[in-house]
């Protein structure tokens, strides 16, 4: 209800055996078809990968005719129950698909960052990342590859606009600064989604989740496009 389109998303979506819990509920995969070098097109960030899906929204246009910008694996593993209902009314012991869908797309969408542990980045910093500063206000991505490392394995506060990043002491693959702080923003809290673990069903984006799609380039629904969230 709160992010809106253009470009039409293309989604690539199966349920395969991703191993019991505590393992994932769903994964974003990121193949070469879902990202585009900002060289590709009026990227408002030179030298800067952008998800396929952000970069359409971006563009006006799709980017990767045929190819889904979105690849997401559900868990089929006999330690997950998923709950199919629209409403939220999830019962005890199943997990709400709705909510793991929204925030799998929420990674694809833009939602992440290509950092890692050791404060490299494997080619150029996504559009995520150029959103990043540190407590002391400086750009995430424009510090040395030493800086990020000190900054992540501190677990230092990195933030997006007002919006805390998950930056635990400790690299989590997968989980570290790609989603919002799970601390600062516990389930049911209206910005929890894309906090890194399930914490029951939410089906919305809070105010700051909202600003950062806003930042990425997304429309958002109250300015008149059709809604896809």
């Amino acid at each position: 209800e709160y992010l809106g389109f253009e470009v039409p998303l293309h989604v690539d979506a199966k349920f395969e055996d991703l191993g019991g819990l505590p393992g994932p509920l769903g994964v974003a995969y990121s193949g070469s078809g879902q990202w585009v070098p900002a060289s590709e097109f009026e990227a408002p960030q030179a030298d800067t990968w952008y998800t396929a899906a952000n970069a359409n929204a971006i563009a006006g246009r799709d980017l990767r005719p045929g190819v889904p910008e979105a690849v997401l694996s559900f868990n089929s593993h006999s330690d997950v129950s998923w709950y199919f209902g629209l409403d939220g009314n999830v019962p005890s012991g199943q997990f709400d698909f709705v909510t793991v869908a929204m925030h799998e797309i929420g990674h694809a969408l833009g939602f992440v960052s290509l950092v890692d542990s050791d404060g490299t980045f494997s080619d150029q910093p996504s559009h995520f990342d150029r959103l990043i500063v540190t407590a002391g206000g400086g750009d995430f991505a424009e510090l040395t590859d030493g800086e990020r490392q000190l900054i992540i394995s501190q677990g230092e506060a990195l933030w997006i606009n007002e919006a805390q990043l998950y930056n635990p002491v400790g690299w989590v693959p997968g989980s570290s600064i790609s989603h919002l702080d799970e601390a600062t923003y516990p389930a049911g809290h209206p910005d929890s989604l894309m906090t890194p673990n399930y914490g029951g069903a939410i089906h919305g984006i809070g105010p700051l989740t909202e600003a950062i799609f806003a930042d990425l380039g997304w429309t958002l629904a109250s300015d008149g496009v059709g809604v896809i969230m």
